[in-house]
């Protein structure tokens, strides 16, 4: 039987390859050090998500029914409607006590009172208008509670709320900021997105703060992110989030640590 030209080729080239990794087999056992592998360092991941606390989200439910009043224009041909209209708005939040039947929940100002207006507009016209709000805080596996303002701090963005029960696992609030670079977590509803038993949780980079004490995270924030927790790694409060930047909401805008604290303190 002829062999070809192109499978002599192939055979040579099994047969140099064999012999030679068995000649480097020989020389390792005859010579462990001749050969000096790398060290291969395999660096364990992080689990710093297991300290994430979803189970003390909340949501944060603000109810507005204003009841026009009287014509704020004054106007001859203007006549006061008779019916209230509602609005709702949500936001995030996070339990951070439950003692004594009580449950205490952080989240932002302007998630548990809403803005002050000169008038409110029906058909056309404007009217003066009283209104009377509620609050409402879902937790984490859909339990409804009804919840007042136990303090508010309308300058950095912050309110405290108290509810009747004891529900979720309260969160610790740091001792300090961690170094800049550090990841950081947070959980929310961006756009009232939530369902019992499923939160939304994010990761980040806290990037510092401003001169107004503004402080930065690579955190995806939108509408319904407000009164959300930053965590660190340890689980702990590190912000709020109150704000977050148009047309780029990779970042998100939350009050600072001591703010947080003197929002709590004798509370």
């Amino acid at each position: 039987m002829k062999t070809s030209k192109r499978e002599l080729i192939r055979y040579l080239t099994y047969a140099l390859v064999t012999f030679t990794l068995a000649m480097g087999i020989i020389l390792v056992i005859k010579n462990p050090g001749i050969i000096n592998l790398p060290q291969i360092s395999i660096q364990k991941k992080s689990e710093a998500w297991k300290n994430i606390p979803f189970e003390s989200f909340t949501m944060v439910v603000l109810h507005v029914t204003a009841t026009p009043t009287d014509c704020l224009f004054k106007l001859d041909d203007c006549i006061v409607p008779r019916e209230s209209h509602t609005m709702t708005s949500t936001g995030s939040g996070v339990v951070i006590d439950n003692s004594d039947g009580l449950t205490q929940i952080i989240t932002a100002a302007h998630v548990c009172k809403a803005g002050e207006f000169e008038g409110m507009v029906i058909g056309g016209e404007v009217f003066e208008y009283d209104s009377i709000s509620t609050i409402e805080v879902i937790d984490y596996h859909g339990n409804v509670h009804q919840a007042i303002v136990q303090n508010i701090d309308q300058e950095n963005d912050l309110c405290l709320l108290l509810t009747v029960g004891e529900y979720s696992t309260p969160v610790p609030i740091a001792a300090e900021m961690p170094p800049i670079g550090s990841k950081v977590y947070n959980v929310a509803a961006p756009m009232g997105i939530f369902e019992p038993g499923m939160a939304l949780i994010f990761d980040g980079y806290y990037s510092g703060e401003d001169w107004r004490h503004n402080v930065y995270y690579t955190i995806p924030a939108y509408p319904g992110s407000s009164g959300s927790a930053v965590f660190n790694e340890n689980g702990e409060i590190i912000g709020i989030i109150h704000s977050a930047t148009m047309g780029f909401p990779h970042i998100a805008i939350a009050s600072d640590l001591d703010s947080i604290n003197d929002l709590v303190a004798g509370y």
